[in-house]
Parts: C-alpha cells; sequence; structure tokens
C-alpha cells in the first residue's frame, strides 16, 4: 500500500466519524450509523423482561457485536432475571 493510499484512507476514517458520507472504490457511498431499540415488558407477576436489537450500518461484525455485548450487559444490571424460588 502507498503513502498516498494509507493517507487517503486515514483520511476517509476521520471524515466518517465526523459522520460524513464517503465513497468506496469510487462508486459508492457509506455512512455510519447505529440504532438501539429496547422493549421492557412487565408480567402480571411483576418480573420485568426486556427485548433489544442494535442496527448498525458501516462498523465491523467485531465492532457491532461489542456494542451489543455492552447494551445486554447493561441491561441485565438493570432487569437481572428473578431467583427461583425452591
Amino acid at each position: 500500500m502507498s503513502k498516498e493510499s494509507v493517507q487517503a484512507a486515514i483520511d476517509n476514517a476521520d471524515r466518517v466519524l465526523a459522520g460524513e458520507k464517503i465513497k468506496v472504490g469510487g462508486f459508492m457511498e457509506i455512512e455510519k450509523s447505529h440504532r438501539y431499540r429496547i422493549n421492557v415488558s412487565t408480567s402480571v407477576k411483576g418480573i420485568k423482561t426486556y427485548d433489544c436489537t442494535c442496527d448498525f450500518t458501516g462498523y465491523t461484525m467485531e465492532e457491532t457485536l461489542e456494542a451489543s455485548d455492552l447494551l445486554v450487559k447493561e441491561l441485565d444490571g438493570r432487569y437481572p432475571a428473578p431467583k427461583e424460588e425452591k
């Protein structure tokens, strides 16, 4: 990889982080975006449960899974599973 192409990649990454669209391969524009959806429900017995999704565009699979794992960890802390009575 030439010095110029490395610098162009760095410049493109900086513009993406700033929320700009960039051209990839000269013909396609990609804009990074993400959205979280969380639905919290309460059962008749007062038990809270949740469903969540992470929609990520322009991020790697690793970045997406890391964000998803952090969201689940946060929600598990807020809405822990009820302990079973014996």
